[in-house]
């Protein structure tokens, strides 16, 4: 057997892999923090081991792990390598996405009377594949889906507008609000869940990437102005569940960076993307004709009942705690399509699955919202986008 490039103590190693046997997914906290670094280097070498071991039956060779460096602890070799992977995969993906023809933007000239409307994006989970369990047999989910299900936002976004008062003339542009879980991660965060990822995480970056960019210029064909705005997800964080909490370590990014690179590149008249690679703050309060929308991914709301009242109870924590106003919230997460004021949350991509039918409260089938805000009025209506029913 080749040596592997760490060599833990005898004693450790054997403590740990006995931890790993008798509670594989961390459940004791304080166990894991103990071992928090230890169990992963355990289990690298573990996998570095049974790859030699593969090799020499003529099997698959798994790949040598690299998230473990001399000299640095295990949280510092992961952020290394995440940075490192996320540079090259930013660099690859733009460079291919970049040579696009773009179309003319619209010009409207709006009146006093002109709404903002806005989108929630939220909770694709891009990769993912959802097959039927025995508690829901009809959903599926896989990446194809996704294809169609962005296909559909267009084509009800031109439905929804057209049928307001003076079409999109009527508005002075859209905001698209990304609100996290865009990609499903590297399979690291939840992994008692039974639905899996067939891509990997770049791959899934690259793909949510090229289907949002042509949403959004499809939709600088139609608004005034396209405005993108972008929240981090839970299921993106690179590591297990406990490791890589900080929005800098989540993969969401290395899908928002490289759509926000790429925008920047071929510089859409219309379409502005506010992403700072150096805001790595949870939330965000965007201001809409003085009307403050607070937008946070939703996994900082503890509960799986009475979700709404939890979400309220948010929204007035932080504007204690910040001394700032906030007149609406905006969540996804949660994997239902809500509209209960002053919260909003953005519905999903998957539709049913077998965990929101054992965690949530209300499962809902695959929906994405889109409302508008009035100068005066604040939110003045609000629309259901299913991504499934014909």
């Amino acid at each position: 057997m080749p040596t592997p490039p760490f060599q833990p103590d005898t004693d450790t190693l054997k403590r740990v892999m006995e931890y790993l046997r008798d509670d594989p997914y961390g459940k004791r906290s304080a166990m894991h923090n103990e071992f928090n670094m230890k169990k992963s280097v355990a289990r690298s070498y573990w996998m570095y081991a049974m790859g030699a071991f593969y090799q020499q039956d003529g099997g698959v060779v798994p790949p040598k792990p690299t998230n473990v460096e001399l000299g640095l602890t295990q949280r510092e070799a992961k952020q290394l390598e995440v940075k490192r992977e996320l540079a090259q995969a930013i660099k690859l993906m733009a460079d291919k996405l970049a040579p696009i023809e773009i179309p003319p933007p619209a010009t409207y000239k709006p009146d006093k009377d002109s709404e903002l409307a806005v989108l929630t994006i939220c909770d694709v989970h891009t990769g993912l594949v959802v097959r039927p369990q025995e508690n829901q047999k009809s959903n599926f989910y896989d990446p194809s889906i996704t294809i169609a299900s962005f296909d559909r936002i267009k084509e009800a976004m031109v439905s929804i507008i057209k049928k307001k008062q003076g079409g999109f003339k009527g508005f002075v542009g859209l905001d698209i609000d990304i609100l996290g879980d865009v990609v499903e991660g590297d399979g690291g965060v939840y992994p008692g869940q039974l639905w899996r990822a067939d891509m990997g995480v770049l791959e899934q970056a690259n793909l949510f990437v090229e289907l949002m960019l042509d949403l959004i210029i499809f939709a600088s064909t139609k608004f005034r102005k396209v405005t993108v705005h972008y929240r981090s997800g839970n299921h993106g964080r690179s590591g297990g569940r406990y490791q890589g909490k900080r929005p800098e370590d989540n993969w969401d990014r290395v899908a928002y960076n490289t759509l926000h690179e790429v925008i920047e590149r071929i510089k859409p008249e219309n379409v502005e993307s506010r992403f700072e690679l150096s805001d790595y703050s949870d939330w965000e309060i965007v201001d809409r004709f003085g009307w403050q929308f607070f937008l946070e991914h939703g996994d900082k709301i503890k509960a799986s009942v009475n979700t709404e009242n939890m979400a309220r109870r948010r929204l007035s924590r932080i504007q204690q705690d910040t001394g700032k106003r906030i007149d609406w919230g905006e969540f996804g997460h949660w994997h239902f399509l809500s509209l209960s004021p002053p919260v909003i949350f953005g519905g999903c991509f998957p539709g049913v699955t077998e965990y929101t039918l054992g965690q949530f409260d209300r499962p809902c089938p695959a929906m994405q919202a889109m409302f508008a805000v009035h100068p005066r009025w604040g939110v003045t209506w609000f629309n259901a986008i299913n991504l499934r029913r014909k």
